[in-house]
């Protein structure tokens, strides 16, 4: 899906940055489709190859948290 507006417009949500899919998600009155992946996006665990880009590893599980 791509973003329908802002500064990523016809991105990819998965390639805008984690910080502005939660800023999206925080401010924004936003349902349906593209909420649930802007908030996938922001909640994912994105391992960083130290070359400035980000590679998406899965979600972070609390289950084990005590």
């Amino acid at each position: 899906m791509q973003m329908p507006f802002g500064k990523h417009k016809d991105h990819e949500v998965s390639d805008v940055p984690v910080s502005y899919a939660r800023w999206c998600v925080d401010n924004l009155n936003l349902d349906g489709d593209l909420l649930a992946e802007l908030e996938e996006r922001a909640e994912g665990v994105y391992d960083n190859w130290g070359d400035g880009n980000f590679q998406y590893i899965g979600r972070l599980s609390t289950d084990s948290w005590d």
